[in-house]
Order: structure tokens, then C-alpha cells, then sequence
């Protein structure tokens, strides 16, 4: 509400100055101002689709693209699936962002150049200290359960696509 006052009705030219500054910010691969600037995007547009849809995809396919050790890239590709997993909780009535999550799950880790690397870390986390050895809990973990395959996290996803659907048609 404070935001909305501040910015007296100009919500939408604020967000799309953000918009402007997040392409710049790609392009000159200033990825931690990047992810601000998302975060108040989102600030101003919780409820935008595009948002948390693009976001994901662009952490998980283009970002990741951008590094040479593979567990960077591992890193960049659970950036955009937790965001994208975020979208899904924050907008329930949108069936379109848990697919995002399953695909993400089912095709970036299990499918890309570098899927056996993927397949690996997605059972045994590369950040050891943090994770112990075990998978990340945020990306193996849905609905209550945890699953100790990609693929099976994605299946969980897309069913939980599916429901949303049937209770939000459009």
C-alpha cells in the first residue's frame, strides 16, 4: 500500500523502467542487481505471470548458460526452478508456473547437455557444506514428500499443474 501511494497510480511505468533496467543488467551480466531488480518488479506486480515465468526460464536457461564449471551452471538452473517454485506458491489459480516447475525438473536436469552431472546433483547436492552431502530440500522436496529422482519431482509438478487447472480453468 505504501508502494502504491509512493508511486501515486505509476505502477506500471515503474515496473516498466525495472523491466528496462533488468534487459541492461542481463546484458552486461550483472546477475545479483538483476535478481534485485526482479525482486521489486515483483514488489509491484506479485500477481504477474510473465514475471515469475520469464524470470525462471531466464535463470535456468540463459543465465546458466553463462558459466563454465558445471556446478555453476547446476546452481543457476535451481535459482530458476526455487524461483519459478516461488510464482507457483505466490499465484495458485495460475496451472501454467508448477508446469514450469516440472518442466524445468524434468527437462533442464534431466534432458540438457549436461544432464548426467544434473541427474548427480540433483541426489547429492554439489554445495557439500551447505547440503551435507544430501540433495537441496527446496528442489528434491513437494507437496509433503521428498523424491529422490527428478523426474519424479516433475511428474509431481505437472499433477499439481493439472489440479490447479481443473480448479482455475480459463
Amino acid at each position: 500500500a505504501t508502494m502504491n501511494l509512493v508511486l501515486l497510480g505509476l505502477r506500471g511505468l515503474a515496473t516498466d523502467i525495472l523491466w528496462i533496467d533488468y534487459l541492461h543488467l542481463q546484458e552486461t551480466k550483472n546477475w545479483a542487481q538483476m535478481r534485485t531488480t526482479v525482486d521489486s518488479i515483483i514488489l509491484l506486480q506479485p500477481h504477474f505471470k510473465k514475471v515469475w515465468q520469464h524470470n525462471g526460464w531466464n535463470l535456468a536457461w540463459n543465465v546458466s548458460a553463462e558459466w563454465d564449471d558445471v556446478r555453476d551452471r547446476y546452481f543457476w538452473v535451481k535459482e530458476g526452478t526455487k524461483f519459478t517454485m516461488e510464482g507457483a506458491d505466490r499465484n495458485r489459480k495460475f496451472p501454467e508456473l508448477p508446469f514450469e516447475v516440472g518442466d524445468k525438473l524434468g527437462k533442464k536436469i534431466g534432458r540438457s547437455d549436461e544432464w548426467s552431472f544434473f541427474r548427480d546433483y540433483f541426489k547429492k547436492d554439489p554445495d557439500e557444506e551447505k547440503y551435507k552431502g544430501g540433495p537441496d530440500p527446496e528442489m528434491s522436496r513437494a507437496f509433503g514428500t521428498e523424491f529422490e529422482d527428478n523426474y519424479l519431482a516433475s511428474t509431481a509438478w505437472y499433477r499439481y499443474a493439472n489440479e490447479r487447472e481443473e480448479l482455475y480453468p480459463h
